[in-house]
């Protein structure tokens, strides 16, 4: 549990205090968009020292509309993202961004109140830090949500990356949803637009790279964040991960671990051994080929003793239970093949464009600045 966290105000006056700007993309928030602004109003740190973004992507659904009616106590703007991706809303904030801070306030998540004040103490307090965020805790706001929430918290579901399992400070990946001075992200070029989906990740590993600098999460500073609530959501989400983590790891190469390699062999190995198994059955006449099919049930086991153990935490009746295991083993396997797929299309299909890190060489990834303009 956190420690108290005093109003930073207490502790110097307003006016001694850095600015911050927060960018947030939206694009049809219509479920997530009060709690949101909510979490805004909430926060401790000053309204005189902050402002918010709001990059629209083109909704329909009404969020446009409750930003633009409803009173912040801060500045806010509401601002059209025509690139439509988080990337390009990120770029084209920190374009337009005053503040000394510059922080992620992505919309579906929760914060506490003390969120942005610990975010920035984190930042003054080590120099050395050049990015930050809190320990990322799924949380639903469904039935389906709620399975794949659990499965999420679960190092039997998608493992134990240090963002999202730590429990005291320290130095991670990436982290969520991010934190930073200014002036880093605008000596770095802002997020490398060429990623659709893990720009954090990319952002991560470069300012590394330049700077030598730390990333570091810390569980003190509170957010949690809500997953897809379908198989066929967490499909295409985790297809478009894996693919971006090998072209990631393309330009990086120490974006790839050794514990990712099971991961992207998954699928193939399972499609090989199918093949394999089949032909020596019907082409050979061999019974033994049915080996080849192992991989299908020790899968299904894996994933249902998975699914079984997460939903047996909740404490519910039996048949909630195994409406909860019926409902998580195919979200399961949607993370796992998914990943797997999208990693491998990354090995096999990434392009020239994939090559080249931003800023060496002559990568053409635009900066903030140009997309503000």
């Amino acid at each position: 549990m956190a420690k108290p966290f005093p109003d930073p105000a207490s502790a110097r006056a307003p006016s001694a205090l850095p600015t911050v700007t927060l960018l947030a993309p939206v694009y049809q928030e219509h479920r997530f968009i009060e709690a949101l602004c909510e979490a805004l109003d909430r926060q401790t740190w000053p309204p005189d020292r902050l402002e918010v973004l709001f990059l629209d992507g083109g909704s329909t659904d009404g969020t446009r509309e409750y930003l633009t009616a409803r009173r912040f106590a801060c500045a806010a703007r509401v601002v059209d993202n025509p690139g439509r991706l988080q990337v390009h809303a990120l770029n084209l904030g920190l374009g337009l961004a005053s503040g000394d801070f510059v922080l992620r306030w992505d919309a579906h998540a929760e914060y506490a109140s003390d969120y942005l004040a610990r975010c920035v103490a984190l930042l003054e307090e080590e120099p050395g830090v050049v990015d930050c965020g809190g320990t990322a805790r799924a949380v639903g706001y469904d039935f389906g949500s709620g399975v794949v929430a659990d499965l999420l918290r679960s190092p039997l579901g998608v493992g134990g990356a240090t963002f999202r399992t730590a429990s005291a400070r320290t130095d991670a990946d990436t982290v969520f949803p991010g934190a930073f001075r200014r002036s880093v992200l605008l000596d770095a070029g802002g997020w490398d637009d060429r990623f659709a989906v893990a720009e954090d990740m990319e952002l991560s590993v470069r300012l590394r790279r330049r700077t030598g600098g730390r990333i570091v999460v810390d569980p003190a500073i509170r957010v949690s964040y809500y997953p897809r609530n379908t198989a066929a959501g967490l499909a295409r989400q985790y297809a478009r991960f894996g693919l971006y983590r090998l072209r990631l790891a393309r330009l990086y190469p120490e974006a790839l671990r050794l514990s990712h390699v099971p991961a992207v062999l998954l699928l193939p190995a399972v499609v090989a051994g199918l093949a394999a198994g089949l032909a020596l059955v019907f082409a050979a006449g061999w019974p033994w080929g049915w080996i080849g099919l192992l991989p299908i049930p020790v899968y299904a086991i894996y994933a249902f003793a998975a699914s079984a153990s997460v939903a047996r935490g909740r404490g519910e009746g039996a048949r909630a239970y195994w409406r909860r295991v019926a409902f998580g083993m195919p979200c399961l396997a949607a993370m796992h093949f998914a990943w797997s797929a999208g990693a491998f299309a990354g090995l096999l299909f990434s392009g020239k464009k994939w090559r080249t890190p931003m800023g060496a060489g002559g990568a053409t990834a635009p900066g903030p600045q140009a997309q503000a303009r």
